[in-house]
């Protein structure tokens, strides 16, 4: 059957992308269960909570205020002071128009490094 102009599909890459995340549920569950262990002894957790609340906090990965309360300390980045911000909006504006993204969608910070 021939597929209509401008219907979507799924890219075989992306189908691709999950392989290793499959592969590695099983050790990320065993190691899970090491961490859940003496949790479940102090408190009688059940462990089927503890793999909801892990999954939890990773979805909070994908939520902005998130991102910058939590994730910009520990990656030691921080907001761009007002004369860095000048020079930073006008090229994210352009990259963000160039590549159809909102520029307010993502929360820009400065990382101290002397890498570009």
């Amino acid at each position: 059957m021939a597929r209509s102009r401008g219907a979507r599909s799924v890219e075989r890459s992306a189908i691709w992308a999950f392989v290793p995340v499959v592969a590695m549920a099983p050790f990320s569950l065993l190691a899970l269960g090491l961490l859940w262990w003496p949790v479940n002894m102090v408190f009688g957790v059940p462990f089927r909570w503890t793999v909801v609340v892990f999954a939890a906090s990773g979805l909070l990965l994908f939520v902005r205020p998130f991102q910058t309360a939590v994730l910009t300390p520990i990656l030691g980045a921080r907001p761009a002071q007002p004369e860095e911000a000048a020079l930073i909006a006008p090229a994210w504006a352009e990259i963000a128009q160039a590549n159809n993204l909102p520029p307010n969608r993502y929360a820009l910070r400065v990382l101290p490094s002397d890498e570009l």
